[in-house]
């Protein structure tokens, strides 16, 4: 079975006929009896688990470039015409053989940039959680969706500072802090490198996307998915500002220093989270092909506790956002109880 797709995927190399052949022989599938027995062997297995028919396809069309035997003669009056979804199955194998939009199609080319887009939205999360910890993400007081370059000399740096003194989080927390312009470069060259990776990884996945399409190498089924992908980057840039802007507020009570909006600090990770998934899905999908084994009962039932246990990871990562934003973790600096308590005496009364 994995041979037989290892073949249709060596087929759709344009292999020559004699290495075809090559293939064949190795497999042991070099006559058109011993073909035509196997074919209805793999043809039963996969019915059995309810796999789709990509090792018929595979091997047809490889028998056919290898000259073995014809495309007729197998279609044709064979033990296989006796089962009742063979029809079905070589209809299907006649209108995606040899095309790319079919479910087995792999190319570990566009697999590997979707991957490597995916590793950068990780890393971009984890520059993310940087600037967080070192409270950096309100330096930038402005968003330009084209970037722009840091300040290159001493004047602009005063001219940033200047700028940044005039935000609620200077006036009420580092004012009395005496805050030094070699420290706001600090914090000001992590909130910018958190924006232009950000850009950065637009580049990197707009540009391979348009190589790929121009070579006919993007399947129909990944087109819509590229589009989301996109959309869904390009609408991250605007989300992050929609957040930091909640920090430049003034704060509506006495006491309080600015910070962002929990709710947005939240919708700013789901977002960024959500994308790594889908862009990491895209590329295993390219890498090694749709799992067709997945219609298996037994697949199935690990593939819902698998969706499961990533929801609940999901959910913890966003009441982590919640925990950060309110500086909830300050309540009880300990663990794993909390005030010598698994669950505190005060957790369902409102103050």
């Amino acid at each position: 079975f994995v041979l037989a797709r290892a073949i249709s995927q060596a087929f759709r190399l344009q292999l020559p006929a004699v290495v075809a052949r090559s293939h064949l022989r190795v497999a042991g599938l070099n006559s058109p009896a011993i073909l035509t027995t196997k074919l209805a062997s793999i043809n039963r297995a996969s019915q059995s688990i309810g796999a789709q028919c990509f090792p018929v396809i595979g091997i047809r069309a490889l028998a056919t470039k290898a000259g073995v035997v014809t495309d007729a003669k197998i279609i044709g009056k064979s033990s296989l015409t006796n089962n009742k979804q063979f029809p079905r199955l070589m209809c299907t194998a006649a209108s995606s053989s040899g095309s790319n939009d079919g479910t087995d199609y792999t190319d570990r080319g566009v697999g590997g940039w979707l991957l490597a887009c995916a590793g950068m939205v990780f890393s971009m999360v984890v520059i993310g959680g940087i600037t967080r910890l070192t409270e950096s993400g309100l330096s930038m007081t402005d968003w330009r969706p084209q970037g722009r370059l840091p300040p290159m000399n001493q004047a602009e740096w005063e001219a940033e500072f200047d700028k940044y003194k005039q935000s609620p989080e200077y006036k009420y927390k580092n004012a009395g802090n005496n805050l030094t312009l070699d420290e706001f470069k600090y914090i000001f060259f992590w909130e910018w490198g958190h924006r232009m990776w950000g850009r950065t990884l637009g580049f990197v996945f707009l540009i391979p996307a348009l190589y790929f399409a121009s070579k006919g190498r993007i399947p129909s089924f990944l087109k819509k998915h590229l589009m989301i992908g996109f959309c869904m980057g390009a609408s991250q840039g605007g989300i992050g500002w929609f957040m930091v802007k909640s920090g430049l507020e003034e704060p509506d009570e006495e006491g309080y220093y600015p910070r962002v909006s929990p709710y947005r600090l939240a919708l700013h990770l789901g977002s960024a989270f959500i994308i790594y998934c889908y862009l990491l899905w895209l590329g295993m999908t390219m890498w090694r092909g749709r799992p067709s084994l997945a219609r298996a009962s037994g697949i199935m039932g690990v593939k819902h506790k698998a969706h499961a246990a990533a929801s609940l990871v999901f959910i913890t990562a966003l009441s982590g956002a919640f925990v950060a934003g309110n500086d909830a973790g300050l309540a009880y600096p300990e663990w794993p109880l909390m005030g010598g308590q698994l669950i505190p005496e005060y957790m369902w009364e409102m103050t």
